[in-house]
């Protein structure tokens, strides 16, 4: 099953609302970003979310101990009624967000969590995995492996975008959800964003969840040159930048434009020159969001030469993997 881990959902309930995608997942942080229960309550109301996977507590610095247990504890039994409520859905409690604990703290969490939410799954992300009945662990990032048993993916720490998501989703391909995340989905314009959490202001719209959910699609047979970069998300520098995750072609060659044409040979997008690029080589950006240009391979052509084939949806020729 796929999923959006909308952490921050609690700033952005609308958004997170009117582009769900019926059938996936949905990740959240309880209090972090503030009261999550009415944003996750509405998003539920629909009916069109099978799977929930809740963050009960998260801290900066990942240390957590026993003496953070009655604070997680009242915290999860705010979402009874919402659970009681809501008991066709697949719940998921994770006590700890990315946790230090030992495994017997951990299990710990998990008995006492689950005495509270006793028809849920609980789950253990953290640097130890456990097992044990309604037990399920996560792992998180492009460096995550694949575990024995049970278990959730989630990009969260990276953004998906500029990762190899074709890649992951081999790697991954046996895990219970697959969680997709953004930068943006915790309020941080980019990953290297160091905003502090209350001043963020990066929340996601409508079209960056619409192309993040795009990227479960198929990506398709692609083969840009080797020293060409495809950036479906161009960087993001704040609310003012216009060319803000549109799509960007860096190549070797300077020239007017870079067109690209569908299958039928027909022009989707032309992408005109913009200017140099830092780490060598031009830049061509679309005023398009990448899945507006189209959802399968299209071909690159510059001058009336061909160079090979992107889908506009994924970033193609470099990651951040």
């Amino acid at each position: 099953m796929y999923g959006l881990d909308h952490l921050g959902i609690a700033k952005y309930p609308k958004e997170a609302r009117d582009s769900f995608q019926p059938g996936f997942a949905l990740g959240a942080f309880s209090n972090t970003f503030g009261n999550a229960i009415p944003a996750v309550s509405k998003l539920l109301s629909m009916g069109e979310c099978y799977a929930v996977r809740i963050h009960l507590a998260w801290r900066d610095n990942h240390k957590f101990s026993l003496k953070d247990l009655p604070g997680i504890i009242r915290e999860a039994k705010r979402w009874v009624p919402i659970v009681k409520k809501y008991s066709n859905v697949k719940w998921y409690f994770s006590g700890a967000c990315e946790n230090n604990l030992s495994k017997a703290d951990a299990l710990l969490y998990a008995k006492k969590v689950l005495s509270v939410l006793p028809t849920v799954t609980y789950v253990q992300c953290g640097s130890k995995q456990i097992t044990g009945d309604n037990i399920i662990n996560e792992v998180h990032g492009v460096k995550a492996k694949p575990l024995k048993g049970r278990y959730i993916f989630s990009f969260d720490g990276n953004g998906c975008v500029d990762a190899d998501v074709e890649k992951h989703k081999l790697i991954h391909k046996d895990s219970e959800i697959f969680f997709l995340w953004e930068p943006r989905f915790n309020g941080r314009w980019e990953s290297k964003d160091t905003t502090q959490r209350p001043l963020r202001r990066g929340w996601p719209n409508g079209k960056l969840i619409e192309s993040v959910i795009c990227l479960t699609g198929n990506k398709g047979a692609t083969n840009p040159p080797k020293n060409w970069i495809y950036k479906s998300h161009a960087e993001n520098h704040g609310p003012k930048d216009t060319k803000a995750e549109h799509p960007v072609i860096i190549c070797p060659i300077k020239t007017e434009r870079i067109i690209l044409k569908d299958l039928n040979g027909q022009v989707v997008d032309i992408l005109p020159y913009y200017g140099p690029y830092d780490g060598g080589g031009y830049r061509y950006y679309s005023q398009k969001w990448g899945y507006d240009i189209a959802r399968e391979p299209v071909r690159m052509w510059v001058n009336g030469v061909s160079y090979g084939f992107i889908n506009p949806v994924f970033r193609d020729g470099k990651y951040h993997d």
